[in-house]
Parts: structure tokens; C-alpha cells; sequence
């Protein structure tokens, strides 16, 4: 299932671009890769795919504005001021979308967006979870998911009681882990080794 032309489209996107990026000492979402940061790579892929792509970057929005500006994009503040981790930029995005589903990103990734969305979109037909997210390769990568709007307020209630982590809260809702096996993509650049095995894969 090929997704081509965005009047088709019943979802809106959330990329993820708010992290610490604490082990790479640079934002992530301005990692430049093929002479372009990987922000400038999502938007590019995932605008046309959406009806409107929203990012959340917390306090990076000002740095990253430039690099989305010649694409329709939405910066959006996360469900609570302080950092509370992606669930919190996630809550926030089911709050804004008046969509079915909503795309989510994480910026640390690389790859062909179609393909993840297409991927993701064939495991709801029929509805089989509320949340729909890749395993690449053997592993999982939650922040790389479709996730329904009828979970808006379950994700609040989970926040609102303390709990942050991501993978409890999609075994609650039986989420559906869905393999991708494109050797091509990468998600999870969180080191500087990490960036420099993706610089040297795509040198070779």
C-alpha cells in the first residue's frame, strides 16, 4: 500500500524532535546527513504524506525553524512544560489531530518514510491495535509508530498518574510491533558512532 498523493490522507504526523540528545552532544534533528540535516530529510518525506505534519521540539524549535521552513509544518508544545519524555509530545499531538491516526517520528532516523508509513498503514486493515509500531531488523522502535486518536485520553491518564515509559504503556493497549526489514533504514542514531557508521554506510 503506496501512499502518493496527500488529498488521500486521513492521518497528520508528529515528528519527535525535542529530545536531550545527551550521548550525541548535538541536537539530532541537525545532524547533517547527504547535505542536509535529518530534519530537513522527515519533513521533506513526511509533509506530503500528512495533512499536517506537526513537530515537537521543545526549547530546539527556534534552531530547527529554518531548516522545515520551506515545508508546512506545526510546532507544538508537549502535554506538559517540563520535560516528560516522548509520551508527553505524543499526548500533545492525539490532542491537536482531528484524524483517525497519528504518524509518529522519531528525528533520529533515516531512511524512506514512505515505506515505514506504508508498512504501518497495512496492519490497519482490519484494525488489529490502537498502536502500530516498527521492529526493525530484530528490534524494536516504538517511536516509529501509527497510534489512534481514541487513545488521547488513556495517554493523559497514563502521564497524568506518573508513568513516562513508552513501551508499558503500548503493552497495556497490545500494540502490534510490525517487521521492517529495509537495511537501508536508520533509526535510534543516539552516539556519535552511531552517526558515523550512517555517514560511512552511505560513503561506501
Amino acid at each position: 500500500m503506496l501512499i502518493h498523493s496527500p488529498k488521500h490522507q486521513t492521518i497528520d504526523s508528529l515528528i519527535l524532535a525535542g529530545g536531550q540528545s545527551r550521548r550525541m552532544g548535538h541536537p539530532k534533528a541537525l545532524l547533517e546527513v547527504s547535505g542536509k540535516p535529518l530534519i530537513t530529510h522527515l519533513t521533506e518525506q513526511m509533509a506530503p504524506l500528512s495533512q499536517t505534519l506537526y513537530i515537537a521540539a521543545r526549547d530546539k524549535a527556534t534552531s530547527i525553524q529554518p531548516w522545515v521552513a520551506s515545508h508546512q509544518a506545526e510546532f507544538i508544545d508537549d502535554y506538559y512544560a517540563t520535560d516528560e519524555g516522548p509520551l508527553s509530545a505524543i499526548a500533545a499531538g492525539l490532542k491537536k489531530t482531528h484524524n483517525a491516526w497519528l504518524w509518529v517520528a522519531s528525528t533520529d532516523c533515516f531512511g524512506d518514510m514512505n515505506a515505514v508509513l506504508s508498512l504501518l498503514f497495512t496492519a490497519t486493515t482490519p484494525p488489529s491495535s490502537p498502536i502500530i509500531f516498527l521492529n526493525h531488523i530484530g528490534r524494536f522502535q516504538p517511536l516509529q509508530a501509527l497510534i489512534h486518536t481514541d487513545l488521547t485520553d488513556d495517554v493523559i491518564a497514563w502521564l497524568d498518574s506518573g508513568n513516562r515509559a513508552v513501551m508499558p504503556w503500548y503493552k497495556k493497549h497490545n500494540a502490534l510491533a510490525v517487521e521492517f526489514t529495509s537495511p537501508s533504514f536508520y533509526s535510534n542514531l543516539n552516539s556519535p558512532e552511531d552517526y558515523s557508521g550512517l555517514l560511512s554506510h552511505l560513503a561506501g
